[in-house]
This record gives C-alpha cells, sequence and structure tokens, in this order.
C-alpha cells in the first residue's frame, strides 16, 4: 500500500527542490530538467518519469512498495544535490561560498535573506561610494585629457552596441547551457569526439585518392589553393578536356573546405580528407544531444556509437573518410532536420535563423542534393504551422536566399547557359530521370536504379539487423509502457529513415545517396538498446531476434547465409567469425547487465566514486565494442597514384605533361593529376610524332613502338600495366 508520507506529484518537486514547473513544459521535460540539475544519470530519471506517469493513472497502492522506494531516493538525491546546481536567483553579486575582498574601493554590501517553505530567496544591495568610482576611473585610464576627450565616443559606441553584444553573450550562454548542462554531458561529449577522432583520423592518407569523385573535388580544392580560384573552381584530367578547364558541376563550400585545409595542412591526401572526416565525428556528436533530448543519454551515445561504426560511413565510397560533398551535406542537412524539431517540439521560434542557416550551408554543400531533407521536416512543419509563418521565418528566409543566391547568379553571369546545364540539367534532372547514368542490377523494384533494399543491411552491419524488428518491437514497448509523446518521436525517426531512402529509391544510382538515413536509424536502434537497460523484456526479445538475423546474414558471419561485399563497399579488414560472435553477445550482456551493475555499483560506492564510474563504464563500453567492430581500414594504392608521383618526381615543375590516348581510354584522370601537380593533357603517339612542343609524355608500354622522336625513358611504372614517363629529345 502506498506510503502516505509519499506523494509521488509534480508539486512535491517543487516544493523540496524550489525549481518551479515552466507552464510551457511538460511534466516530463520537467522531471528531465530537475535531473539534469542535479546530475542523476538519465536512465534513473526515465524510471523515474515512468513511475510518475503511473502514479497520474492508477489508483492508491498501485505502484509498489519498489517504486516507492525508488521515488524516495529520487527526492533524497534531489534534496541532497539540487542546491549545489541550480542558479541562485534575485543575487546581484554571486560568489562560489568564498569570501570576496574588495580591494581598492569602498563597498559596503547589506544582505537580507528571507525564508518560505520553497527554499530561499536572497536580495543582495552593493553600493559603491563615488570615491571608489573615481579611484577605479583614474586606475584604468593612463591620460584624464585622453579619457575626457573620447568619452562621448565612447558612451556613444557603447550604448550601440551593448545590446548587441548582451544578446549574443546570452545566446552563447543559452547554446552552451543546451550542449553542457551537466558534467555528463562534457564527459560524453568529449569522449565521442577523441573516440571518433581516433578512428577517422588515422592513416586518413593511407589509401589513393578514387579516381572520380574523390579526385574530383580534391582537384578543385588543389587549384583554388595553389591558383585562388575560389568562386569558380577549376579541375583537369577528364574525359573531355583533359587540361585545366572550370568545373560547374556542383556548389562550392564542401570544395572550400577541402581548399581551407590544404591552405592550413598543405597540399595532400590527409587534407584533403580532413574536412569530411571531422564532420563525421561531429555528426555524431549531434546524434548524441538529439538522442539525450528525445529520450537519455544513453541513447545519444550508443546512437553516435553506431553511427561511428556504420560500415558504410567508415570506409564506403564518398562517406566519412573521403574527400567528397556527401558527408558535409549531412552533418548541414542533419542539423536542419534537428533544429526544425526543436522549433517544432520546444516551440523556441528564436532558432528559426539558425534553422534556415543550416539549410543554406548543406544547399551550397550539394545544391539539389539537399531536397529530401525539406521533405523530411514536413510533418514537422505541418504541426507548428505558427512557428513557420511567423514575421521571423518570413526574415530568416530572406537571409537563407541572399546566401545561397549570390554564387549561383555569379556563376550564370560568367558562364550563361551552360552553367545551368552543367548543375541543374546534367547533374539533377538527366540523373533522376535515369537518362544521364544505367541502372545497375539486382534491383527489388523495376523503377529502382540502385539495390538500396538489398545493401542497406550490408551498409548498416550490424545494426540493420537490429533495425528491422525494432520497428516493430520499439514502439510496442513505448506503446505497452503508454510513453506516448516518445512514440512520436519515434515515428518521426522511422520517416526520417524512410524518406531519405525512399526519395533516392527514386532518384538515386549510388550507394552514398543515403548516407543521410543512418543518422535517424543510429539513434532509432540506440533507443531500444536504452529500453533494454531499463529491463523491458519486449526489448530484450526484439534485440535477440536482431542478433539472431546478425548472426546468419551479416557479412562479418562465417555461415554460408551471410551477406557478400560489394565493390562499393570493400568489408576485408572488419571483425569476422568468432570475434564478430562475441561481440555480439557483448553488447547484449552489456546493455541486460549495465542496470544491475549500476545498482550495485550506487549501493557499494561512496557518492564520489559512483560519480566518476558512471562518466567513466558508459565510455569505456562504447570504446570496447568500436574497437571490435571496425577493426583496420583497408589500404590500396593505384596506377594513378604510382604515375602522378612518378611525374611529380621526374618532370621539371611547370612542364606540361601529355597523356596518350590509351591511357585516357583507361577513365578519367583526376587523381593522376592531383598526384602529379604538373599541368596534364593529351596527345594520341602521332600527334606526339609531329608536335615538337610537346616534351614530356605517359605512355603505355605497348605504344613504345609507334614513336618516331627520339626519347628518353625517366621512369618506369609497373601497376598492373607499365607505364612510360618519357621525355621527347628531337
Amino acid at each position: 500500500m502506498r506510503d502516505s508520507m509519499t506523494n509521488v506529484s509534480i508539486r512535491r518537486v517543487e516544493e523540496i527542490t524550489g525549481v518551479p514547473k515552466e507552464t510551457s513544459e511538460t511534466s516530463r521535460e520537467y522531471l528531465k530538467r530537475v535531473g539534469d540539475l542535479a546530475e542523476i544519470p538519465h536512465e534513473e530519471i526515465s524510471q523515474i518519469i515512468t513511475i510518475f506517469e503511473q502514479a497520474q493513472f492508477s489508483p492508491d497502492g498501485s505502484l509498489g512498495q519498489e517504486k516507492i522506494a525508488q521515488v524516495d531516493d529520487f527526492y533524497a538525491n534531489i534534496e541532497n544535490l539540487i542546491q549545489s546546481n541550480i542558479p541562485e536567483t534575485g543575487v546581484a553579486n554571486k560568489t562560489d561560498g568564498s569570501d570576496f575582498e574588495k580591494t581598492s574601493t569602498d563597498v559596503h554590501t547589506q544582505v537580507g535573506t528571507a525564508k518560505n517553505g520553497r527554499g530561499s530567496d536572497k536580495n543582495v544591495t552593493t553600493e559603491t561610494s563615488s570615491v571608489a568610482k573615481n579611484q577605479l576611473r583614474h586606475q584604468d585610464t593612463p591620460s584624464n585629457a585622453t579619457y575626457n576627450r573620447y568619452s562621448h565616443l565612447r558612451s556613444a559606441l557603447s550604448d550601440e552596441f551593448k545590446p548587441i553584444v548582451q544578446q549574443l553573450n546570452a545566446v552563447v550562454d543559452e547554446v552552451i547551457n543546451w550542449f553542457f548542462r551537466t558534467s555528463y554531458d562534457v564527459v560524453f561529449a568529449v569522449s565521442i569526439f577523441f573516440i571518433g577522432s581516433f578512428f577517422y583520423l588515422r592513416n586518413l592518407d593511407k589509401r589513393a585518392l578514387r579516381n572520380w569523385d574523390e579526385g574530383i573535388y580534391a582537384n578543385a580544392a588543389q587549384h583554388m589553393a595553389q591558383n585562388g580560384n575560389w568562386l569558380v573552381p577549376h579541375i583537369e584530367g577528364g574525359l573531355g578536356p583533359t587540361a585545366i578547364h572550370p568545373f560547374l558541376e556542383k556548389t562550392p563550400l564542401s570544395i572550400w573546405f577541402q581548399a581551407i585545409s590544404m591552405e592550413i595542412f598543405g597540399i595532400g591526401v590527409f587534407a584533403a580528407r580532413l574536412p569530411s572526416a571531422l564532420l563525421t565525428i561531429l555528426t555524431a556528436v549531434v546524434v548524441y544531444f538529439v538522442g539525450r533530448e528525445m529520450k537519455s543519454r544513453i541513447v545519444g551515445l550508443t546512437g553516435a556509437a553506431i553511427f561511428l561504426s556504420t560500415p558504410y560511413v567508415y570506409v564506403g565510397n564518398n562517406a566519412g573518410r573521403a574527400a567528397a560533398t556527401d558527408i558535409p551535406l549531412v552533418f548541414f542537412g542533419t542539423c536542419f532536420v534537428v533544429l526544425t524539431w526543436l522549433v517544432s517540439r520546444r516551440d523556441n521560434q528564436r532558432l528559426i535563423p539558425v534553422v534556415c542557416l543550416a539549410a543554406a550551408l548543406a544547399v551550397l554543400s550539394k545544391g539539389f542534393g539537399a531536397a529530401p531533407f525539406v521533405f523530411v521536416v514536413l510533418p514537422l512543419v505541418a504541426t507548428s504551422p505558427r512557428d513557420f509563418t511567423s514575421k521571423k521565418m518570413l526574415k530568416s528566409v530572406v537571409g537563407f536566399l541572399c546566401i545561397i543566391i549570390p554564387w549561383p547568379a555569379y556563376m550564370w553571369l560568367q558562364f550563361g547557359d551552360e552553367f545551368i546545364y552543367e548543375i541543374f540539367i546534367s547533374q539533377v534532372l538527366q540523373r533522376a530521370t535515369g537518362s544521364s547514368f544505367s541502372a545497375q542490377s539486382g534491383t527489388i523494384f523495376d523503377f529502382m536504379r540502385f539495390p538500396y533494399l538489398n545493401y542497406f543491411p550490408t551498409f548498416f552491419d550490424p545494426w540493420g539487423y537490429f533495425l528491422l524488428p525494432a520497428t516493430v518491437g520499439l514502439p510496442l514497448v513505448t506503446i505497452v509502457q503508454k510513453r506516448y509523446s516518445e512514440l512520436k518521436d519515434q515515428i518521426f525517426l522511422l520517416w526520417w529513415t524512410g524518406v531519405v531512402i525512399g526519395f533516392y529509391s527514386l532518384t538515386g544510382n549510388h550507394g552514398w545517396y543515403i548516407l543521410p538515413a543512418y543518422v535517424p536509424a543510429a539513434l532509432f536502434v540506440g533507443w531500444l538498446f536504452n529500453y533494454i537497460i531499463e529491463g523491458d523484456l519486449i526489448a530484450l526479445g526484439t534485440t535477440l531476434i536482431g542478433l539472431l538475423l546478425a548472426s546468419v546474414l551479416s557479412f562479418r558471419s562465417t555461415l554460408p547465409t551471410s551477406a557478400q561485399g560489394t565493390d562499393i563497399l570493400p568489408v576485408h579488414g572488419f571483425s569476422e567469425g568468432v570475434l564478430f560472435y562475441m561481440a555480439m553477445a557483448a553488447v547484449v550482456i552489456l546493455l541486460a547487465g549495465y542496470r544491475r551493475f549500476g545498482e550495485v555499483a550506487k549501493n557499494r560506492l561512496s557518492r564520489d566514486d559512483f560519480h566518476v564510474v558512471s562518466h567513466v563504464v558508459p565510455v569505456l563500453c562504447v570504446v570496447c565494442v568500436l574497437l571490435v567492430l571496425m577493426g583496420p581500414t583497408p589500404g590500396w594504392g593505384g596506377s594513378d597514384q604510382s604515375v602522378g608521383e612518378s611525374i611529380d618526381q621526374n618532370v621539371p615543375n611547370g612542364e606540361l605533361v601529355s597523356l596518350s590516348d590509351q591511357l585516357i581510354g583507361e577513365g578519367v584522370k583526376f587523381s593522376l593529376a592531383f598526384y602529379a601537380t604538373n599541368p596534364i593533357d593529351h596527345a594520341s603517339v602521332s600527334e606526339m610524332n609531329k608536335d615538337s612542343d610537346i616534351r614530356y609524355a605517359v605512355i603505355h608500354k605497348p605504344e613504345e613502338q609507334g614513336l618516331e622522336r627520339e626519347y628518353e625513358v625517366l621512369d618506369r611504372v609497373n601497376s598492373g600495366e607499365t607505364y612510360l614517363i618519357i621525355r621527347l629529345t628531337s
């Protein structure tokens, strides 16, 4: 029977803490805020929220003594901890509790204290004598004449900019307080950044640039850094014009990032890939904060770990360790969606300008590739129409247009219809309609031109095998526990994932197009794992189904039913067989035993020791799982790297190098042009014989027989084929 002394209500929490519930806050949000102020682990707060929700609808005596005991512990914790964590109100001069000595001034402080049933209110009045003010003024200004001369100007500037500075400071403080509410947020976010850096920055330049997209963007960034082509990107090494020429197919932000990196770290593969790697890590940090806001810090931490360990994000084409445009799009697109969600769910219109800024940066990262994010946020806009039809929204949209219009307007003035054709007709319409690229085989439906559904479990391995049963199991758990507000966010995550995959199933033909889907998918699976920690049996059963599917179908499995890697995703280097099975079993055991471990640690350790353990253990769990699942990244060279580096070593700087037609016939040479640094063009062997201006060339070994001019072989490169770097002497 319920203890008559235990009042399970929000009012009781207000009485204990002195922290009032805001009128715009739900009970769930209020309890989470109180728990954050008291630095209580988020999983404990989730349990308390569940008990409070049950108490609203349950008759007396139905909660049980165990839950009543949890509430009593919660009350004791917030009573002991809240006073040291919440900011005091009505205090003019806030100190850390120690004496504050005033020197060189005559300061008299009067403190009056009044107490009521909810805590203490302090009124502090500070009086500073005019003599002290004059002393301070004379100390701070070396020359009274100079001070008086500019005093009016200083006063005017101060009055003009003071409101702006105060507003900026308030915004910065609000952002910092939102991100880092407690020490848990600091430790977890910083840990995610450093763990991600270990995996994504290590050996970043180990493998050669891939010849198409990576070669193009690194090539364009190289010319920006070397030649100053910041407004009009230039590339060389293509199938059409091999010599340097304008690159009109993509918006420039991602290339600017690479060029800035090259300005700082020098021309090289590491600098070209660094922006994507850093933005991948920052995306994982964003995943953590989104998970914290939607459910708990455990959802955020596990979601970030899942995102970082996603195979396609780690080693896929144009992904987290590649010099490409897609990860900047993922980062800014994710920020756009998350900020829109915060405006809709939290009714915070102050974020609207930042929403439009994130949208503009997403567009500048990959142009029309940002379109799926617009469809993702449509339900949020539809459910909060007042937030997105306000005057602030109109002003922000104007700002959005002011950011995205100048560059394409300048390019159109420079290149006219050619620019429109390259950036829109060729890159968007023709790709969307399938007229510029052929469909790949193996698609489930005829309208698809890439087998996204076939490859998704492999790209998202092993978490994709948990995602499938979780689409049923996770909402079921939420409905059974009557957590209907959480159900709305879970459905939104599924919508986000489905929109991205569905959009590109209709229009896409490359595996990297669905990179934005891994963010909500990681959060969804992390949410399932959070319910296991809470001890839910349905969630545990759902996870065991996912474990079975992963054990049978994962490319890491040694069973005949395992999926196979593709040329799009090199799967060698990942843990396989027994090691993989042990890792998956360890994940489930860790999740199932985490709550019990926390209870034992809390009972046996001092409060300070438990505080340390509760910060460190989750991070160590993430590190162990990632170390087992991710493994070393595959490294490879290539003929273009070898030939380009040979040209760089053997041909004088600035000399034009002609590539033979047979060499060009192998494919584009963007990567070769990046490694060579010398200007390149193409010419047939016949043209080399006739044109005496051609002094340096690269040919295939069999083409040597067709040369009629005298030549000197500067180097031989054996990389599958034998290539000759020659100097024509006659």
